[in-house]
């Protein structure tokens, strides 16, 4: 499409190989009747795609996503987790738990000292 002219296009597929194309129509923007017409079939195009095949094209879309999650979750479960046997791996929780009850009781020894006996 230029300032001047648009050209409508169709494509189709008619089986796993074979892709065709073909020309609607030429419109030259600058006669009001041709201007009309092409804002027309625009439309046209506009309210097909929004309609019953934009569903579609949600529905499809959100089925690809839910298998992409099943193949992400699969893949996931089937690793195997780190070894705390294994050389070089240093287990966490048992680190943060020790820095914790580290923190948990210095924070005990100074609310003692400063608390004031009544």
């Amino acid at each position: 499409m230029s300032g001047t002219e648009a050209r409508l296009y169709i494509s189709w597929k008619r089986n796993e190989l074979d892709y065709y194309m073909a020309n609607v129509d030429s419109f030259l923007l600058q006669d009001p009747e041709h201007y009309l017409k092409f804002r027309k079939y625009v439309r046209n195009i506009i309210d097909w795609g929004r309609g019953g095949r934009l569903e579609g094209i949600r529905k499809s879309l959100d089925i690809l996503l839910e298998e992409s999650r099943k193949t992400t979750s699969v893949a996931a479960k089937s690793r195997m987790p780190p070894s705390v046997d294994s050389p070089g791996i240093t287990s966490i929780s048992s680190t943060s738990s020790n820095k914790t009850r580290k923190t948990l009781s210095a924070r005990q020894k100074s609310g003692r000292r400063n608390s004031i006996p009544g």
